[in-house]
């Protein structure tokens, strides 16, 4: 680790900020910035449920019908509604013992291979995510009567939407000549 180091590398997205970094981390696009604002509103909402729910069952004696068919609703949201910006990020989850002691080109070549594997599963998420809300587009949620199309499939279809943008975005960046960030 080095002093420009925010924490330890282990793997989790990017942990040095250059300076370039940093003033592209402070000059996100807009639908970026809402988008995380989304994700982090639905993980407060998320605790805020449950401890409502512990409230309301320990002191109160009445349970939530609803508390965790919202919890639900919510963590599928919080999880696809970032699935883009994380990828934009290096945010996601990694393991790279192994593409560490590659040469640049296998790197290089790795992380087209990914990116057109990640682009694959959230093409097939998206078209069946597409198909599921067509199919379910008139039930609804038990407790809350929600329509399960809104409230656990269109996050899915967004964030694929998201992810798939930033995927081609990086590679027409690419060709262009420019960074891929």
């Amino acid at each position: 680790m080095n002093g420009s180091a925010v924490g330890p590398d282990i793997g989790v997205g990017p942990t040095v900020l250059s300076p370039r970094r940093g003033a592209m981390f402070m000059q996100r696009d807009v639908l970026g910035r809402i988008v995380i604002l989304l994700g982090a509103t639905c993980l407060i909402l998320i605790v805020l449920t449950i401890l409502t729910g512990i409230v309301a069952r320990a002191i109160f004696n009445y349970p939530l019908s609803w508390g965790v068919e919202l919890t639900s609703i919510l963590v599928i949201w919080a999880v696809y509604s970032v699935f883009g910006v994380n990828y934009r990020d290096n945010a996601h989850l990694s393991i790279n013992v192994f593409a560490e002691i590659l040469p640049s080109r296998c790197k290089k070549a790795l992380e087209v291979l990914g990116d057109i594997v990640t682009a694959a599963v959230a093409a097939l998420m998206l078209i069946h995510g597409i198909g599921a809300m067509r199919m379910n587009y008139g039930m609804t949620t038990m407790a809350l009567d929600v329509s399960v199309s809104l409230a656990y499939y269109l996050a899915a279809v967004l964030g694929c939407l998201s992810l798939l943008g930033y995927i081609v975005r990086k590679y027409l960046r690419k060709c262009r000549g420019g960074s891929a960030e």
